[in-house]
């Protein structure tokens, strides 16, 4: 038992002499350079990656930047995909949008040519009508027309008679009252 206590005291020993002011001293020193403003574990981790079989457990800040970079060029590979194939879907939108305005504009003029068919058509049949009723007109003696024309509006009884035939216009203007008649005269001329 008293040679366990000795090696025991011996190992104690060693600690307390030795290995604890070792610590000491290598605290008080790093205290000192950092102080001074010297990086002191930059470069204890410069010269512990230089040794040869342990120098890989060392990172230096090279390393870490290299690593930092690799992380970031990942990062920004994954955010260009994520924006590759959000500009995909948005092209693929927009064309979309484009054929249906395509479509929409085609419908337009559809209508328009539709439209414009029907007003011809409309414009056709009210011609034909007011033909109709300017040679009925005409068809009358001149003293029932002038009648007729002196209680229909102005306009529509210039129209007429801007339709009808000079003698016939004449003939019917004559029979008119002077007054109702200058003033259809007066906007015929305009």
């Amino acid at each position: 038992m008293e040679k366990s206590k000795k090696r025991h005291s011996k190992a104690q020993t060693f600690f307390m002499l030795l290995f604890i002011p070792f610590v000491a001293v290598v605290i008080l020193v790093f205290a000192i350079f950092t102080i001074l403003g010297i990086n002191v574990t930059d470069s204890i981790s410069r010269a512990g990656a230089s040794i040869p079989g342990i120098g890989q457990y060392f990172e230096t800040e090279e390393t870490m930047a290299i690593e930092e970079m690799e992380k970031r060029i990942i990062q920004l590979e994954h955010e260009n995909e994520t924006y590759a194939s959000t500009n995909e879907h948005l092209e693929q939108q927009l064309a979309d949008r484009d054929e249906t305005i395509s479509m929409l504009e085609e419908e337009v003029q559809d209508n328009r040519d539709s439209e414009s068919e029907s007003e011809e058509i409309d414009e056709t049949e009210e011609r034909t009508d007011l033909q109709e009723v300017v040679k009925t007109i005409e068809g009358m003696t001149a003293s029932k027309a002038a009648d007729i024309l002196t209680n229909v509006e102005e306009d529509e009884a210039v129209l007429y008679l801007r339709l009808m035939r000079t003698s016939e216009r004449s003939e019917i203007l004559a029979r008119m009252d002077p007054e109702a008649a200058a003033s259809i005269v007066s906007l015929m001329s305009n």
